[in-house]
């Protein structure tokens, strides 16, 4: 909400794989609902349920071929955005998912990738060696 959005012109849902992390986040207000959600399953919200999804930091942990990127493009609207963060070392994996959707007309990358970007800058064990790229893609109606 600090970042402009209030309750008349957004309606965020904050969605974890954590119940804990669900539950400081409403503590702190962040979201006006949350959901607990495994990216490796079917994610549980109806078709074009939003104008824009976000992932930050969580892609690390999932599989490319787990349709995840495909929920995404089914639970946004079209026209809608999707926005997410992928490792350095870990982009090859994804690329294949991400072309295809493009292929397919799913979607379009809107930008270049931005990055890359320090990955946890203040955590040593990473260093230069593994940085972080923000994509950005809208979502195309399948009609």
């Amino acid at each position: 909400r600090d970042v402009g959005f209030d309750e008349t012109t957004a309606h965020i849902v904050g969605a974890d794989v954590s119940p804990k992390m669900l539950e400081i986040a409403k503590e702190r207000k962040c979201y006006d609902d949350t959901k607990v959600v495994d990216l490796n399953k079917p994610l549980p919200f109806a078709k074009d349920s939003f104008d824009c999804v976000t992932c930050v930091g969580t892609l690390t942990y999932v599989d490319p071929n787990s349709g995840v990127l495909d929920e995404f493009v089914r639970i946004t609207r079209p026209g809608g955005l999707i926005c997410y963060t992928n490792r350095t070392d870990k982009l090859d994996g994804w690329s294949e998912v991400e072309e295809h959707l493009d292929s397919t007309g799913r979607w379009y990358q809107e930008t270049d990738p931005i990055g890359p970007l320090p990955y946890l800058p203040k955590n040593e064990e990473y260093g230069k060696d593994v940085e972080v790229v923000i994509a950005l893609y809208r979502v195309l109606d399948p009609e």
